[in-house]
C-alpha cells in the first residue's frame, strides 16, 4: 500500500509520483540505450515546401548539435528508483538542484493475470497505486511497475523539485520498497532474492534429474544462502555509512562483523550439508 507523503518530506526511493505534462518542456527524458541512431534535420530545398524531415546524423553523438532521438510512450506515473545518493545529490546536498532522477514507469495491468505475476524480475504489481489513480483508465485493472520502462527526470533547479514534490501521490511501503529492489538488482545486475530464488529451483530441477534424496532441502538452503549474502553485504554497506555520517568511533564494526559473517557461514554449512547427504 502506498504511504502518505507531505511536501515538507524530502523526494526519496520508492515516491510515486503523476507527472502528466502541464506545458513543462522539457521535464523528463528518454532513458536510451547506446545503440541509438542520432537524427539531423534534413536541408530544405529550394522551391519545396514540405517540411524536409530527419535523416539519419552521421559519426558520433554530439550533445546540442541539431541531433534528435525519436521516442514514445504514455503519460502516466513514475516511481523514482535512483540509488538514495544520487537523489541527495541531484536534489541539491547543500548546493543548487541539478541533474537527473531515474524512474521507473507505473503502467496499468493488461490483466487480472498479470496482477498475479509476482516471480518476474521485471514488472512489481503494487497495490494502492491504482486506488489512488483509479479515475485513470489504464489502472482498471491494477498498477504495475514495469522496470523495463525507465527514464529520466531533469531537474534544474528548486522549482522543479517543488513541482516533482507536488505531484507525488504517497510512498511505496516497505515490503513494496524491498520488493521493487529485488527486482532492480534482478533486473539489471542478476543479483538478489529474486535470483536467488531463481537460482534455488534451477538446483533442485538439476537435483531432481540425478534422483538426489535431498533436492528440496539442498534448493532451499542455497537460495537462502544467496539472498542471504546480498542483504547482508548491504547491511555491511548501510552500517559503514551510517558510521561515516555520524562521525563515530568504527571500532565497534569488527564485533558486528563477526556476528554476520557467523550467521552466513552457518547458512552455508547448512546448504552444503543438505548438497552431500
Amino acid at each position: 500500500m502506498l504511504q502518505a507523503c507531505t511536501p515538507a518530506d524530502a523526494l526519496a526511493f520508492a515516491d510515486v509520483c503523476w507527472t502528466q505534462d502541464d506545458g513543462r518542456i522539457p521535464f523528463y527524458d528518454v532513458h536510451v540505450r547506446s545503440d541509438i541512431t542520432p537524427l539531423r534535420p534534413l536541408t530544405a530545398v529550394a522551391g519545396e515546401t514540405d517540411p524536409p524531415g530527419l535523416a539519419p546524423a552521421p559519426g558520433r553523438i554530439v550533445p546540442n548539435k541539431d541531433q534528435f532521438v525519436l521516442a514514445h510512450g504514455e503519460v502516466v506515473a513514475a516511481v523514482l528508483v535512483d540509488d538514495p545518493c544520487q537523489i541527495e545529490d541531484v536534489l541539491g546536498r547543500g548546493d543548487t538542484p541539478s541533474g537527473r532522477l531515474l524512474c521507473a514507469a507505473v503502467r496499468g495491468s493488461a490483466g487480472p493475470n498479470e496482477m498475479q505475476l509476482t516471480q518476474k524480475f521485471s514488472i512489481l504489481p503494487v497495490a494502492g497505486v491504482a486506488d489512488t489513480l483509479d479515475n485513470v483508465k489504464p489502472f482498471k485493472h491494477g498498477a504495475i511497475i514495469d522496470v523495463e520502462r525507465l527514464f529520466t527526470v531533469r531537474i534544474t533547479d528548486a522549482d522543479d523539485v517543488a513541482w516533482l514534490t507536488d505531484r507525488r501521490i504517497g510512498r511505496l511501503d516497505d515490503d513494496d520498497s524491498a520488493r521493487l529492489l529485488w527486482r532492480l538488482a534482478a533486473h539489471c545486475v542478476r543479483r538478489g532474492p529474486l535470483v536467488s530464488e531463481d537460482a534455488g529451483r534451477k538446483l533442485r530441477v538439476l537435483l531432481d534429474q540425478i534422483n538426489h534424496p535431498n533436492s528440496e532441502a539442498a534448493a532451499a538452503a542455497f537460495s537462502t544462502l544467496f539472498g542471504q549474502l546480498f542483504q547482508r553485504e548491504g547491511a555491511i554497506e548501510d552500517a559503514i555509512s551510517l558510521i561515516h555520517d555520524d562521525q563515530r568511533d568504527p571500532s565497534a564494526l569488527p564485533a558486528a562483523l563477526d556476528a554476520l559473517y557467523a550467521e552466513i557461514e552457518r547458512s552455508a554449512a547448512q546448504a552444503r550439508s543438505a548438497l552431500t547427504s
